[in-house]
């Protein structure tokens, strides 16, 4: 009989070995088994329709005046060209004020809002709902932002120069100014940090669109970024936390707070049709036929740029909002509520035909927005 050598391993642990290997194969075939089972039983597993918890927002709109909104930390504001109407994050109106600009335009960043008269000379900054202070600027304004601490940037209308940035305090006080010369400004933000600005400027000399990306601290006289991007323009410059997003009509160029573009996110063909970001994680809202006529996408990507997960609508959605890793997109009649991996957890159903849905502060509450009300939504199955 021919004998098995195992070394100076004792009689028998041959066989003891092959028990233990077999044993481990059934354990992972067990645990895969499992792990089988559990997918299939959450991919069957039906999104729950919660009816949504709300109370209507105590609000005196005139049903013959067309108004705008916005939300701050705290507050929700609705404006025309004749007033301002401020409710708080529990519905109730804190301030009704009559407020003239031919065509208001606002910005909001933490509990601050600036509303601004497009093409006028004034702006208005509030803090919650109170009115800290008017301001009044040389040129006519065509785009307002201001940052979570009260500074504002205004780019004016100029003269001999097409464009001026110019920065305030949350007194008023200019403390920065810069003129574009030949170039045209299309869009800008101000950070947090209330140091550096971005600008997107745009020209078409020789037949060619061409963008510069501008980055300045405002205690310079010259950018310490100025980098141009042909055939791109950017309808939005967006700061969030450490990082600058450059919104265009194809790509999203990811700069970082030196000045350097670290990514950008290729819509790979798609239509953009909106955007939010908050809390490092980013997410766009694409028009898609993929998968149905008149479809859309949602897909979500770290502060960076790195995909997370993307989830199909059957409708064009109107609208899309993000608060603490908790994404709420417009989805027929129904309002989905994913998380930052656009994972559907839930969906809300609501007795308005909503325009408009906004976190307020943080991903719990919300304000549903109609042609001639609004409802506080309460964000829970």
């Amino acid at each position: 009989m021919r004998k098995l050598h195992f070394g100076n391993k004792k009689p028998g642990s041959g066989i003891g070995r092959l028990i233990l290997i077999i044993a481990l194969v059934l354990i992972v075939v067990a645990c895969v088994s499992a792990a089988v089972i559990y997918i299939s039983s959450s991919k069957d597993k039906p999104i729950t329709v919660s009816d949504a918890k709300s109370q209507a927002v105590e609000l005196a709109l005139d049903s013959g005046t067309s108004y705008s909104h916005a939300v701050t930390e705290n507050k929700t504001f609705f404006f025309s060209t004749d007033s301002v109407i401020i409710s708080s994050n529990s519905g109730e109106l804190e301030q009704n004020m009559t407020l003239k600009a031919s065509n208001p335009i606002i910005s909001t960043d933490g509990k601050y809002a600036l509303i601004a008269d497009k093409g006028g000379k004034s702006a208005h900054l509030f803090l919650g709902s109170k009115l800290e202070k008017s301001i009044l600027l040389e040129e006519n304004i065509i785009i307002s932002k201001v940052n979570s601490n009260g500074y504002a940037l205004f780019i004016t209308e100029g003269d001999v120069h097409k464009h001026s940035a110019i920065v305030t305090s949350p007194t008023g006080e200019e403390i920065f100014k810069w003129q574009s010369g030949s170039l045209y400004v299309v869009s800008a933000d101000i950070s947090n940090n209330n140091r550096d600005i971005a600008l997107s400027t745009v020209n078409t000399d020789g037949g060619i669109v061409t963008s510069n990306v501008y980055m300045f601290n405002v205690t310079k006289d010259k950018p310490f970024t100025n980098e141009p991007i042909q055939d791109e323009i950017f309808g939005v410059m967006r700061f969030e936390g450490s990082y600058l997003y450059c919104i265009g009509s194809d790509k999203t160029y990811i700069y970082n707070d030196y000045g350097k573009c670290i990514s950008t996110i290729d819509y790979e063909g798609k239509e953009l049709l909106n955007y939010a970001m908050s809390g490092g994680t980013v997410a766009l809202l694409y028009s898609d036929s993929t998968k149905t006529a008149n479809g859309s996408v949602v897909c979500s990507y770290t502060q960076k740029g790195d995909a997370l997960g993307e989830f199909y609508l059957d409708s064009a959605a109107r609208f899309i909002d993000l608060r603490d890793g908790v994404i709420a997109v417009d989805n027929n009649r129904v309002i989905s509520i994913l998380d930052s991996k656009c994972r559907e957890k839930f969906q809300l159903s609501t007795e308005m035909s909503l325009s408009d849905f906004l976190f307020l502060g943080g991903s719990s509450t919300a304000i549903g927005v109609t042609a001639t009300s609004a409802q506080i939504i309460q964000v829970r199955k």
